[in-house]
């Protein structure tokens, strides 16, 4: 059985509950509806057409957000690790049919909680109020992080693909030098290039000087 209270700290880095403190949330969580799911390396945690009626928590492991097309083409959306969110902004709508793929790349376990709970809590007690307010504030920040997306994708070069993806991290992480999420492949599928095409990308712009780096390990330089 998993006890929910070992993954306190987790919970309370999700920006969700981080108005929260750890001894808020067992009284917060027992008057939202949800449960815990544990998951196997390669198992589906949410299939394409299913119903999403809840967010979710990831507690421990790791999951990749993807969608395929027709002919089995993978497109990785994002990357969710311990103590981030996913699944609320379908959860959200009325036509809350998922189009996405969440497969565990980690052995997980996550914590689900049913939306309509958090939509339809008494919004006169702060943490309450606070709660709907950082549900508000992850949508927001969901679109900004996909909207950075797009800005890669426009790119019509994969160098070009690739700069924009290493800027937008260096200046999340206030660093010219940090680690990407993304292993290579995953990397070839988050920005929809051939795999082989990016490492001869990466190899040139190391050789003209744009950067360095060791597998998911980068450090930008000023050209």
């Amino acid at each position: 059985m998993i006890e929910l209270k070992n993954y306190y700290p987790v919970i309370k880095r999700n920006t969700l509950f981080r108005d929260s403190d750890i001894n808020d949330l067992e009284p917060l969580l027992s008057n939202l509806d949800h449960y815990v799911n544990s998951y196997e390396k390669g198992e589906s945690v949410i299939s394409v057409g299913s119903e999403i009626t809840s967010l979710a928590i990831l507690l421990e492991g790791e999951v990749i957000i993807t969608q395929i097309d027709f002919w089995g083409n993978q497109n990785i959306i994002s990357k969710i690790t311990e103590g981030q969110m996913f699944g609320e902004a379908v959860a959200c709508l009325k036509d809350n049919i998922s189009d996405v793929e969440v497969v565990v790349s980690k052995d997980a376990i996550v914590l689900f909680i049913a939306i309509e709970n958090i939509i339809n809590l008494k919004n006169d007690r702060p943490k309450h109020l606070a709660l709907q307010r950082n549900l508000l504030q992850a949508l927001a920040m969901k679109n900004v992080l996909l909207k950075s997306k797009i800005d890669y994708l426009s790119k019509r070069s994969i160098r070009g693909k690739v700069l924009a993806f290493l800027s937008h991290e260096s200046h999340r992480l206030k660093s010219a030098d940090f680690k990407i999420a993304y292993n290579r492949q995953e990397l070839a599928d988050y920005l929809s290039v051939d795999r082989s095409a990016l490492s001869k990308e990466l190899m040139r712009l190391k050789k003209d000087g744009y950067l360095d780096y060791n597998r998911n390990h980068f450090v930008l330089h000023q050209i």
